[in-house]
């Protein structure tokens, strides 16, 4: 066990193998309240290999009283790890590429796996971070809240890969350059119809300044004089 920021900060790297092994073991069945896990999918095959874990994270739910979560990259390889979880009381959710491998116990205990990412070798748990320092483990569960208010479902996920849907998506646009360039792209992708809706006035107002209403108009043969009599 090597001590990186001993003392007050109270945040430790653990190299020991017995140590990476058995150390989340005891926080994980320490839990009072909640476990919190974030694995990518190399990690969530990693904790399915490793039964001792598997067990740890499953038992919890058994008492009724830890509420567990669990964010990670579903796929058709792991869909019955993740109902497992359900099954007991989890709550699973699905992220498109998620990265990190961590444990947040009861908002106040974080343990992270560092995997060994050398091309061409098995992964294996070379190193594991272990803190209990306040503001960060506090940083780290806000990080936790928002990939879980940004996920999906993990029903949704694998009734879409049951059924070989395609996810639908959504994304919040604020550049205004990207929000002309979107348009721009979606108006020449049209093949017979384009419906225009704009909220307000100024909005129409301003697609109008930058050429775009009378260019793709032009090119799609409207009559540019309906813009001036909707005006």
């Amino acid at each position: 066990m090597v001590s990186i920021d001993s003392g007050s900060n109270n945040m430790q790297v653990i190299c020991e193998p017995h140590d990476i092994f058995q150390l989340p073991l005891q926080v994980i069945s320490n839990a009072n309240e909640r476990i919190d896990c974030c694995f990518d999918s190399e990690g969530l095959s990693f904790i399915m290999e490793n039964e001792s874990l598997y067990r740890a994270l499953t038992s919890t739910r058994n008492t009724g009283d830890i509420r567990s979560r669990l964010v990670t990259e579903i796929r058709k390889e792991n869909t019955n790890f993740c109902n497992l979880m359900m099954k007991y009381g989890g709550d699973v959710f699905h992220n498109d590429g998620v990265k990190g491998n961590f444990v947040i116990v009861d908002g106040i205990k974080y343990l992270c796996y560092i995997f060994d990412n050398d091309e061409g070798r098995e992964r294996i748990v070379t190193q594991l971070v272990y803190s209990k320092a306040k503001s960060f483990v506090g940083g780290q569960q806000y990080l936790f809240d928002n990939l879980c208010y940004k996920a999906i479902p993990a029903r949704e996920k694998i009734r879409e890969l049951n059924k070989g849907i395609r996810s639908d998506f959504k994304d919040s646009i604020e550049d205004p350059s990207e929000i002309q360039k979107i348009a721009i792209d979606l108006l020449k992708s049209a093949s017979f119809e384009i419906v225009l809706l704009f909220s307000t006035v100024n909005s129409f107002y301003r697609a109008e300044y930058v050429g775009m209403l009378f260019l793709y108009l032009k090119l799609y043969g409207y009559n540019l004089n309906l813009i001036s009599k909707i005006r």
